[in-house]
């Protein structure tokens, strides 16, 4: 069972007695969702700051649902109606996430 969330003692203890296997954000230590997502630099678009619920929504209409898809094409941006005055912070903060390159404070 996968979960993008935290397993409760209870579940975890349930799924021991029942064989089943478990991945979630913080489950197990060594091999959970956050590290998949941090090894694989995989973040979806959900997790950007720089932009707007409404804006994500409409990525996410358009089936842009990965920051590398936004990396690899800082254009897909205006799909959104996002103003290419904002795409500076927007792809600092992409990099930031993608490639491990820190933001720089203005």
């Amino acid at each position: 069972m996968v979960t993008n969330t935290k397993f409760t003692d209870d579940a975890i203890q349930y799924a021991n007695c029942a064989g089943l296997h478990l991945v979630g954000w913080n489950y197990p230590v060594d091999n959970n969702l956050k590290n998949w997502i941090d090894q694989s630099t995989l973040y979806p678009i959900t997790c950007l700051t720089t932009i707007t619920n409404g804006e994500k929504r409409l990525l996410l209409d358009k089936n842009i649902v990965l920051c590398k898809e936004i990396c690899s094409n800082i254009e897909l941006l205006g799909s959104a109606n996002i103003q290419k005055t904002r795409y500076k912070n927007i792809q600092r903060e992409i990099d930031t996430l993608c490639k491990g390159i820190p933001m720089e404070e203005e």
